[in-house]
């Protein structure tokens, strides 16, 4: 009767913003503003002038990429880029200073540079030395996080997504080369003593696979517990890299729909519903199926497909629930309006059973009580909440 996802573990993976201390170390000497507040060209190039390293930071930005972030726009330029202030050598030159005078961002951005080949010739040794220096003076692990990546040939560095921290996890596990593997490995862990958040989850998975490092399922747990229990929890359901184990899914997918994460709501909802580490219960089922729906709120790891194909696999189980009257009254209009949504989500196994209703299940003043009351689910979704059936809905449900 169900649908239902299988996450891989190594999927799930909190999104780490690595430019996001770029707008905090600010210098004493001036209040600087970040767009629209920002000060002008003009006005940045004689304080740059003048030694100040966040002004040369900003203006060696500016040169790398003038987006308006670091240096306000000039009045009456609306293009977004303005192609004609970039110059790669003056921005390296900029950046060059005010990491000489130890600007934090400005060796982190340099020591980008470096990696990519933006702007200056490609150097991963240069590169290296940067990312050393950064994060011999920073706090937040961003720095060695980056380095792990290096020594894996990562064409980026800036794992602020899903999918780069991903590639950090497989490249290590493809590595041909051992010591490369033990320095990534040493450097995530030093990141992940600045708790890093990506680090963690990286340490985390080496730890339950025993790839790089030796297996120690307790670290494992430790690790991805504080930060990624639907990963946990995923791991223990699928029985890989560790033993199959009912109560321990449970309670990781429990931990991560306490902490408002779409997929580990859906999760325990079929918990609920197969008894999986806990008596059936359909009705608690449902519960968990309609919180997965509503969750409207902005997953912690930015991962809005995952969070879309959550509610998209609550609403078609929910359809079913009320077509079937489990946990629930049956009632067509209901199930109709779920699958409907749920298609609209792109779930592909809703759009059959909609068809059957519009074309042989309904009649027309049903099929039209079933697209408002889809209309109105659509919008009680959107913000947040879904409310009981109304204007009568449920009077033309049940015949069947």
């Amino acid at each position: 009767m169900k649908h239902t996802i299988i996450t891989c573990a190594l999927l799930a993976f909190i999104s780490f913003d690595c430019n996001a201390g770029e707008t905090e170390t600010l210098p004493t000497t001036k209040k600087w503003g970040i767009g629209v507040s920002a000060p002008t060209l003009k006005e940045v190039q004689e304080i740059a002038e003048q030694g100040d390293s966040e002004a040369q930071f900003r203006l060696g930005k500016h040169y790398l990429s003038p987006i308006g972030m670091y240096v306000r726009k000039e009045m009456g330029n609306n293009s977004i880029l303005d192609t004609s202030s970039k110059n790669d050598k003056e921005a390296i030159k900029w950046l060059t200073k005010a990491a000489a005078n130890g600007h934090y961002q400005a060796i982190y951005s340099l020591a980008e540079c470096y990696e990519e080949g933006n702007g200056v010739a490609l150097d991963q040794r240069k590169a290296l030395e940067l990312f050393e220096t950064a994060a011999a003076i920073s706090s937040d692990g961003i720095a060695e996080y980056s380095i792990a990546g290096i020594y894996f040939n990562q064409s980026k560095t800036n794992l602020s997504d899903s999918d780069n921290a991903r590639e950090l996890i497989d490249s290590i596990s493809s590595s041909p080369d051992p010591k490369s593997k033990e320095k990534a490995v040493f450097w995530l862990k030093k990141s992940c003593d600045k708790n890093h958040l990506g680090a963690k989850k990286a340490l985390g998975h080496l730890y339950m696979k025993g790839d790089g490092i030796q297996k120690n399922e307790m670290m494992a747990i430790q690790l991805l517990g504080s930060c990624d229990p639907l990963a946990l929890a995923t791991y223990y359901k699928e029985g890989k890299f560790v033993r199959k184990n009912d109560n321990k899914t449970f309670k990781w997918f429990q931990s991560a729909a306490n902490i408002g994460d779409s997929m580990g709501m859906f999760h325990l909802g079929d918990c609920y519903g197969k008894g999986i580490g806990v008596g059936k219960n359909q009705e608690e089922a449902v519960k968990w199926y309609i919180k997965a729906a509503e969750n409207n709120k902005s997953p912690t790891d930015g991962n809005l497909v995952v969070q879309q194909d959550a509610r998209s696999a609550a609403c078609y189980n929910l359809g079913a629930h009320y077509q079937q009257g489990v946990g629930v009254l049956k009632n067509d209009l209901e199930a109709y309006a779920y699958f409907f949504i749920a298609r609209s989500f792109g779930d592909r196994y809703s759009n059959e059973i909609v068809e059957a209703y519009e074309n042989n299940l309904f009649n027309k003043i049903e099929l039209e009580a079933g697209k408002l009351r889809a209309d109105d689910l659509i919008k009680q979704i959107e913000n947040g909440k879904i409310l009981p059936s109304q204007k009568g809905y449920e009077k033309i449900s049940t015949r069947r």
